[in-house]
């Protein structure tokens, strides 16, 4: 007779309890996607902070690129107002995707003034110029990692709130919409990264078929960047310099000796 009160008593105490182990696995993972999410705003926040001294600096060499100019400004104010937004709510899939193609849409801006760069050798030799495109590089790296971090732990967050009887418990507090993972900026790279290496093509003169080499490895190689996650930086540099040496001057034949 006492066994039946006190399983009673047990078996709800067990379900409470084991809810709450839930509850807090599924709380923990949440809190960990958002400490992502602020790593990924730290190295966003400081890439735009970055972007007006190199506009500041280009403009004293570019004066006849101001389109190319207010559209770096302009990428820059959509993506710190996407940043923002995304901030405020990490879980919101719409402002997620927005930030992303408003990060992408930068990087693609920032890329063409690179490209326009390469004409103007003054530029390219400017101490301020090469360090910021330096700090750039650093950060683009640092942002790659952060998103994949961020990635990784949205998976973990989602996944849990998808199993059983996780699910049931999500259901109970709200959390059972997915939650969007950071998109990948090397969509927007590709048109920047297709400009530089045509801006190349022509300042070497190469603009014969085998000038086009350098574009067609650019995009295999962005497209691999983009398919298996590969370091962006580590693929722009293997394709550049792969490309340069294709665009090389083939030796002349050796002249004939004896007259033949």
């Amino acid at each position: 007779m006492l066994l039946l009160p006190l399983l009673m008593l047990a078996i709800p105490l067990i379900l409470v309890l084991f809810g709450a182990g839930i509850f807090n696995s599924l709380v923990t993972l949440r809190n960990r996607f958002k400490n992502a999410f602020a790593q990924i705003d730290v190295q966003l926040t400081r890439r735009h902070d970055l972007i007006p001294n190199l506009v500041e600096t280009a403009k004293g060499y570019l004066g006849h690129e101001r389109e190319t100019l207010e559209a770096v400004v302009r990428a820059r104010a959509a993506a710190v107002s996407g940043l923002q937004a995304a901030k405020a709510n990490p879980g919101d899939a719409a402002s997620i995707q927005a930030l992303g193609g408003a990060e992408g849409a930068l990087s693609g801006a920032i890329g063409r003034l690179l490209a326009v760069a390469e004409a103007y050798p003054d530029l390219k030799a400017n101490q301020t110029m090469m360090q910021l495109s330096e700090e750039l590089t650093a950060t683009e790296n640092k942002v790659a990692f952060t998103r994949q971090a961020f990635n990784d732990s949205v998976m973990s967050y989602n996944n849990a709130c998808e199993v059983f009887p996780n699910n049931l418990m999500a259901g109970l507090f709200g959390a059972v919409h997915q939650v969007p993972g950071f998109p990948s900026a090397v969509k927007g790279l590709v048109a920047a990264v297709v400009g530089l290496m045509l801006s190349t093509t022509v300042r070497l003169g190469q603009t014969n078929v085998k000038g086009i080499v350098p574009l067609v490895i650019a995009l295999a190689a962005f497209t691999a960047a983009l398919r298996f996650q590969i370091n962006a930086a580590l693929i722009v540099v293997v394709a550049g310099l792969l490309g340069l040496f294709l665009m090389m001057p083939s030796r002349p034949p050796a002249p004939k000796v004896g007259g033949e």
